[in-house]
């Protein structure tokens, strides 16, 4: 399969959100943000989009990496507000020795309801396929490691300036705010969860012979899903007035920053800088990279 899927579906996608972005708030999202090299986010120097995007295009075997070998039927929209849960009474109980592989209660007991199931949409030949990157069913992460439900909901506090041309950008979540006992420490199950839902320990499983890169494809999208978002979040008053400055418009401006530090993540575990990642090991690609540059 051709590069179709990235350029489409993330790299141009991501341009035009952000120029719509641009024209929607041009104070906040100036060229002083977004034509950047490099940019500052809580004190620690990193590549912006234009050079994120631009070594991502012009490396081939990135992007043979990054490509999804196929696409698929995906659920798409799974963000918490979208899951209803009909019966919270399992929740509530305390556990000993709770685990993915010998859970206390079912999805069935928990009576899980989705809305709005939709995928982006692969489009080919000018058609909308309904189908897509099946790395998008990992979506619920996207809403807990990714920061999304404390940014929707606004439970931080940012500043950001520009100093000798670079924007500084400052982010801290609110220690008290609703999510933190939810999601504190769920980083741990990373590894258990998708070994047990995609079987990863079994060398002959679906995901290892087919998408053996998926862990840098699931830093990816997370990024790509980030930086294509801003439009979606501005924020207006009462009076339906966009006031465009950082402060109003804090919530676009942080899924920016989120998505600016999950692509710089990637680009580090494509570098050979990361050798794992919440005890799953990265692929290590660093002495072929190394090769193609000689």
């Amino acid at each position: 399969m051709s590069q179709l899927t990235l350029e489409q579906s993330y790299f141009s996608k991501i341009e035009k959100r952000l120029a719509l972005a641009k024209e929607t708030a041009p104070e906040t999202f100036s060229d002083n943000l977004l034509t950047t090299e490099e940019i500052m986010i809580n004190g620690k120097r990193m590549r912006n989009l234009p050079r994120l995007l631009r070594e991502f295009r012009e490396n081939s075997y990135y992007q043979e990496i990054l490509e999804p070998k196929f696409h698929s039927l995906v659920m798409g929209d799974t963000n918490t507000e979208n899951i209803k849960i009909g019966n919270i009474e399992p929740l509530l109980k305390h556990y000993d020795n709770f685990s993915v592989t010998n859970p206390p209660f079912t999805a069935e007991e928990l009576e899980i309801r989705f809305l709005d199931p939709r995928a982006i949409g692969f489009y080919e030949n000018g058609v909308d396929t309904g189908a897509d990157d099946a790395m998008y069913d990992n979506k619920p992460w996207h809403n807990s490691l990714g920061n999304y439900d404390k940014i929707h909901g606004e439970h931080f506090d940012i500043a950001y300036q520009q100093h000798r041309n670079i924007p500084h950008i400052f982010l801290a979540f609110h220690e008290d705010n609703p999510y933190e006992n939810s999601y504190h420490g769920i980083e741990k199950h990373f590894c258990e969860v998708m070994t047990a839902a995609w079987k990863l320990d079994n060398p002959d499983s679906d995901i290892n012979q087919n998408d053996p890169n998926w862990l840098i494809r699931f830093a990816f999208l997370m990024g790509t899903h980030f930086t294509a978002m801003p439009p979606f979040h501005f924020n207006r008053g009462n009076d339906g007035v966009l006031i465009d400055d950082a402060q109003h418009q804090r919530r676009p401006l942080a899924i920016y920053v989120e998505g600016i530090k999950w692509l710089n993540l990637t680009l580090d575990m494509l570098e050979g800088k990361i050798d794992e990642f919440y005890d799953i090991s990265v692929p290590n690609y660093r002495s072929y990279t190394s090769a193609m540059a000689g």
